[in-house]
């Protein structure tokens, strides 16, 4: 993995930084907060603790895996922009108390 400084996260954009216990955790940026920032792993689907200024390492700009090297770039960023967006969405149907359709699915009722 190749990590850059860079000045400020923006939404969608994948970090590395630190957590309370000093171990480095790399999640895609959900956005601001007045204390700091929040940033969310793809795999969890719930938001990390707000993580200071002070904390952050830098951007992502490459991952290797298998012995191949793939940049993440600005589509990386947008289809996580997408992400974070749909599931904030369907949290907000749930507590609604409606069912939320899956993606590439049609749920019952809609």
């Amino acid at each position: 993995m190749l990590v850059e400084p860079a000045q400020r996260p923006r939404q969608g954009e994948v970090w590395a930084f630190c957590d309370a216990e000093v171990s480095i955790v790399v999640h895609r940026c959900r956005g601001r907060r007045r204390e700091g920032w929040l940033f969310e792993g793809d795999a969890v689907g719930r938001a990390d603790p707000v993580v200071p200024e002070s904390w952050l390492i830098g951007r992502v700009v490459s991952i290797r895996h298998d012995h191949a090297e793939r940049r993440v770039g600005r589509g990386d960023r947008v289809m996580g922009t997408v992400a974070i967006a749909a599931r904030r969405a369907r949290r907000v149907l749930r507590r609604a108390g409606r069912r939320a359709p899956r993606p590439g699915g049609v749920a019952e009722g809609w």
